[in-house]
């Protein structure tokens, strides 16, 4: 029987100024997007 093997991941994100956090490519919003698309693909 094939099991599927169960993984965690945590996601980290932040940014270091007020400017950071409002631009669309360093939100944190997009941050997260980012790494969950690569996990998704290291799969």
């Amino acid at each position: 029987m094939n099991k599927k093997q169960i993984k965690n991941c945590a996601i980290y994100t932040r940014v270091s100024t007020d400017s950071q956090a409002e631009k669309e490519f360093s939100s944190c919003e997009s941050q997260e997007e980012k790494n969950k698309v690569f996990y998704q693909k290291s799969e």
